[in-house]
């Protein structure tokens, strides 16, 4: 099972309450994100999701996790696709069911399971499996919980405006867990980048690295 996929199955079954109330959870014996979230850079204005849903009272993090690791490097092996793009639609939400049975009192808390498709138009491909093209898209899902008509995103979970140029490390979930063929932006906010001023930034490089390293890191 590949690391961001373990992760994000355990927060669906067992803690909701926790991200919800915004505490870090998933304690691990490696780098945390409080290692590497630092102070942002004037040049990096992170993304903000709750543009493409203006009908919900907001769009939040659900808290902080601590990731096995917060290096590409290091889960290369499972990365079917690099690309850099532009985003070019963020979808509807869609509900999902939780495979895992759980009591309704439980249900009501963590509230309805939802994914959305974030559309990217590809202008470079660094990285892939398949027969994928530059002007091709690829859709891949974030996933969160709504809570009365609040959108909580889960921990570390990429964010994306319509319009941004980026680039994505993606890997493709081999036991269907949530749909199908399901594509996630491996490790989350570290496995996305937003190009803004000729540089790649993200959680871990606020003060930016080179596009070049940003899309070879998966190699």
């Amino acid at each position: 099972m590949r690391i961001f996929l373990n992760q994000i199955k355990i927060i669906i079954t067992t803690l909701v309450i926790a991200f919800v109330a915004g505490v870090s959870i998933l304690a691990v014996n490696s780098l945390s994100t409080n290692d590497t979230k630092t102070e942002l850079s004037a040049n990096y204005i992170p993304s903000d999701m709750s543009k493409a849903f203006p009908e919900l009272d907001g769009v939040l993090e659900g808290g902080d996790a601590s990731m096995l690791t917060t290096n590409i490097e290091d889960v290369k092996g499972q990365i079917q696709y690099t690309i850099r793009g532009t985003v070019v639609n963020i979808g509807n939400l869609e509900e999902w069911k939780d495979p895992t049975p759980q009591p309704e009192e439980f249900q009501k808390i963590m509230g309805q399971n939802v994914k959305f498709p974030i559309d990217i138009e590809v202008t470079q491909i660094e990285k892939t499996k398949s027969d994928l093209k530059v002007g091709e898209i690829i859709t891949v899902k974030v996933l969160g919980s709504l809570i009365d008509n609040t959108l909580y995103l889960y921990p570390n979970s990429p964010q994306f405006e319509v319009g941004e140029d980026v680039i994505v490390h993606v890997s493709i979930d081999p036991n269907d867990i949530i749909e199908k063929d399901f594509k996630f932006v491996q490790l989350g906010e570290y496995g996305k980048y937003k190009i803004q001023n000729g540089k790649a930034f993200n959680e871990q490089y606020p003060n930016g690295k080179a596009i070049k390293d940003a899309l070879e890191e998966a190699q």
